[in-house]
């Protein structure tokens, strides 16, 4: 039986909803510490020049490698070292304006913010592009596997999150291929009606 046009298209928009809000989920997800990343950013010097200044800081960050997968792919998804950025004053008073400066923990803050922003750009296609696969063979469940590994790195980072993606596979596996667990795949599968 074929739909007529105007329900294919609803459908059709339907499932794109959906993986635009997979993808802002994992994509909000991976900015959060621990869920996202661990990581640390120590500032090694700042030096002034007028209205900018210039931020020197050490980086040690692992990324969750199921919310940043191009990360991992291209062999970022651990980094540290030393980079440097550029800071803007917050603010300048006086006749003759001043800049004021923030503190050094706000300026650690925000190069965490900059380490990552990079990461979050490369990674939003590609987690779009593995919602999109998950909606196009039809399988929602796999949504749990993921979620699973999210969990799993956030108790025991990457090896964690291999083990939880594992035990989110036999979830999965149990679900669709179990009579017990065709109630809950029916019960899955009805929320996402």
């Amino acid at each position: 039986m074929t739909l007529p046009p105007e329900e294919k298209r609803i459908v059709i928009l339907r499932k794109a909803l959906l993986t635009l809000g997979f993808t802002f989920f994992f994509t909000l997800l991976a900015i959060f510490p621990i869920v996202g990343y661990y990581g640390t950013v120590k500032v090694t010097s700042i030096k002034y020049f007028g209205s900018y200044a210039y931020v020197m800081y050490e980086c040690n960050t692992t990324y969750n490698p199921f919310l940043y997968p191009a990360s991992w792919a291209f062999s970022r998804g651990q980094v540290s070292g030393n980079f440097t950025m550029i800071a803007l004053p917050l603010a300048y008073r006086g006749e003759i304006p001043h800049p004021i400066w923030g503190l050094k923990k706000d300026t650690q803050e925000k190069a965490m913010l900059l380490v990552i922003g990079k990461e979050l750009q490369a990674n939003f296609p590609t987690i779009f592009l593995i919602c999109l696969i998950i909606e196009v063979i039809g399988k929602r469940i796999l949504h749990l596997a993921l979620l699973s590994g999210i969990v799993g790195f956030v108790m025991a980072e990457v090896m964690g999150a291999f083990f939880g993606l594992a035990t989110g596979f036999f979830l999965v596996v149990y679900v669709e291929k179990t009579e017990t667990g065709m109630i809950l795949r029916k019960l899955w599968y009805r929320f996402w009606e």
